[in-house]
């Protein structure tokens, strides 16, 4: 559906009748569209393609008080993802959701980084690598809100507590 979507938009964009970013676009896509493509790790076209039709899809928050950003904020993640949703809203770097926890909180937390049935193996097999994704997600999120990295959540954790909890290589820790 969200490939449909961006199809939509090269169709719709030659049309005179519809504008991108008015009110028609806004008609086309479900409430919080764009935090559903951060949860299921929508290419990053996709997201484009997303904020083009709601700029304002960024700065929208879920039931758990979590903008676009938490979601895709995931050890497995691309990103460039990151990088492109921090450069349109960079404040939800800081949010705290229902639980008190940030995007560094849940791109650290043991309980996701083995999520989906991803294992811990993985995100290390990552750090193998000259320039591991998870540490830019880190290094991201860190440089936009360094202030984050010692706050705690509602279970008195920070991300540098769950970064070590979850086993994560010391480079990934070293960057928090």
């Amino acid at each position: 559906r969200l490939l449909d979507l961006a199809e939509v938009d090269s169709d719709c964009s030659s049309s005179p009748e519809i504008a991108p970013n008015s009110r028609a676009y806004d008609d086309l896509l479900p409430p919080r569209v764009l935090h559903a493509a951060c949860r299921h790790h929508a290419p990053l076209d996709v997201l484009r393609s997303i904020h083009k039709l709601r700029p304002s899809a960024v700065r929208e928050v879920d039931a758990d008080d979590r903008a676009a950003l938490p979601h895709a904020a995931a050890p497995w993640n691309d990103p460039a993802a990151i990088k492109f949703l921090l450069r349109r809203h960079g404040d939800a770097a800081s949010y705290q959701d229902a639980n008190g926890c940030t995007p560094l909180h849940l791109c650290v937390h043991p309980d996701d980084v083995t999520h989906g049935g991803r294992l811990l193996s993985s995100a290390r097999s990552q750090m193998q690598s000259k320039e591991p994704p998870l540490v830019r997600i880190i290094h991201y999120l860190c440089c936009v809100s360094p202030a984050t990295a010692t706050l705690d959540d509602d279970e008195d954790c920070t991300p540098i507590e769950y970064a070590i909890d979850s086993e994560l290589p010391l480079l990934a820790v070293q960057v928090l």
